[in-house]
């Protein structure tokens, strides 16, 4: 049984490619589950720990550099102050 002609001239259904305008912007959302909230708080547990972490031994590093280079316990005393100080307002303009 020959094939009518105009059946060469139609695209099958799988090469058609569909193109929605705004697609890229779309997120795909993803689901609000017991699983997701547990894994957001273990990450604000973390953060919370390598930011102390970072900001003591910043602050102890400064501590011991004035230390070493001057005798004075008010400039020591001061300098770990003003750059404990120095980092919480980094670390609060950054958040």
């Amino acid at each position: 049984m020959p094939e009518p002609e105009d059946a060469e001239l139609k695209p099958s259904v799988q090469n058609v490619v569909v193109d929605v305008p705004g697609w890229q912007r779309v997120k795909p959302r993803i689901p609000d589950t017991q699983q997701r909230r547990t894994l957001e708080q273990r990450r604000s547990v973390r953060e919370i720990v390598f930011g102390v972490q970072d900001g003591i031994l910043t602050t102890l590093g400064i501590i011991t550099g004035v230390g070493v280079a001057e005798a004075d316990r008010a400039a020591v005393l001061i300098s770990g102050f003003l750059a404990l100080l120095a980092g919480a307002l980094s670390m609060g303009v950054g958040e």
